[in-house]
């Protein structure tokens, strides 16, 4: 592998800045940011069922959502690419990547994002439902703990009521500590 195979993991639940912090990773990287949510919205545009069609052997959408992330993300260390994934990732999902990942020879980051003023993240996760972004609502973001994280051991957490740009210079200088 190259010394450009950087793949950086962004984690969190939803209104926590994932989107924001992975673009901006991706942009200071030179490399497309690989969200879930796109991919999800492309399958349920094609009237692909949230929960798959299981007397078909078709998963739910968001597990065809992982595998696509998946297959991209593999086809990104093949070519030794840095690789920017977003989403709320299960831990099998990233213990599935860190291993593709090692196996490569990559440089992984593990991001968790938070937002620490639970007013802010209600705002925010309310703000995205009413336009019509998302289809999480608070109700179902509120209940997990505010310790909630889906990267136990991440690298670094990133707190939604701080600049971003705090966020991506210590992203960028875990990439490059290794490098």
């Amino acid at each position: 592998m190259t010394a450009s195979s950087r793949v950086v993991l962004v984690s969190g639940l939803q209104g926590t800045g994932k989107t924001t912090v992975a673009g901006a990773v991706a942009q200071r990287l030179g490399t497309c940011l690989i969200s879930r949510d796109p991919l999800m919205q492309t399958l349920l545009a094609r009237n692909i069922p949230l929960d798959g069609l299981p007397k078909n052997e078709i998963p739910s959408v968001p597990d065809l959502g992982f595998a696509l992330q998946t297959a991209i993300l593999t086809q990104q260390l093949g070519l030794g690419s840095p690789v920017v994934l977003e989403c709320v990732m299960r831990k099998i999902v990233v213990q599935q990547w860190t291993a593709l990942c090692q196996e490569a020879g990559a440089k992984l980051v593990t991001v968790e994002c938070i937002c620490s003023d639970r007013d802010l993240h209600r705002d925010r996760v309310e703000r995205r439902h009413r336009a019509g972004l998302s289809w999480v609502t608070w109700q179902t973001v509120e209940p997990a703990p505010p310790s909630f994280r889906s990267i136990p051991n991440a690298d670094y957490v990133a707190d939604a009521v701080e600049p971003v740009n705090s966020h991506l210079a210590a992203i960028v200088a875990l990439l490059d500590m290794a490098m």
